[in-house]
Parts: structure tokens; C-alpha cells; sequence
């Protein structure tokens, strides 16, 4: 499992050194970021793009997480 790295931004934003980006997943978004999240991502770009990002599978896969005991709060998004 991945150790994820927090660092601090100019403006003392908390945030993953490294987030996982959804982009061009498609009809896999779901899976992949639920795969992401077992290997130790904190952090998930959704970006709000409905022509390249499929936020509502990222929810999907938030939801699979948090009935398996992941809390929101430990993600940035």
C-alpha cells in the first residue's frame, strides 16, 4: 500500500503530494478509483469536466469506500 505524503500549499492548503487523477477513465471510473484508494491515494482530481471526468462514478466509488470503513474526511477531493 502506497504511503501517502501530505504537504502544505502557500495559501495552508492540506493536500496529497500525489492525488490520482480520474480523466478519460470512462465507464471504468469507478473500479479504478477504488482501486486507487486501496493502494493508498488520498487525494482524487475530478476536475468537473463532464467531457473528460465522470464525477458521479467517483461518488460511486465513495460510496463502495465508506461502506468498507474509509472516512470522507481522510480524503481530498
Amino acid at each position: 500500500m502506497l504511503k501517502q505524503n501530505w504537504v502544505t500549499s502557500h495559501s495552508g492548503v492540506k493536500l496529497p503530494a500525489i492525488i490520482y487523477g480520474t480523466a478519460w477513465k470512462k465507464e471504468h471510473t469507478s473500479d479504478l478509483v477504488v482501486k486507487a484508494l486501496l493502494a493508498g491515494f488520498k487525494g482524487i482530481d475530478t476536475a468537473g469536466q463532464p467531457r473528460h471526468y465522470n464525477e458521479p462514478m467517483v461518488g460511486e466509488a465513495l460510496h463502495i469506500m465508506q461502506q468498507q470503513g474509509l472516512e470522507r474526511e481522510s480524503l481530498y477531493l
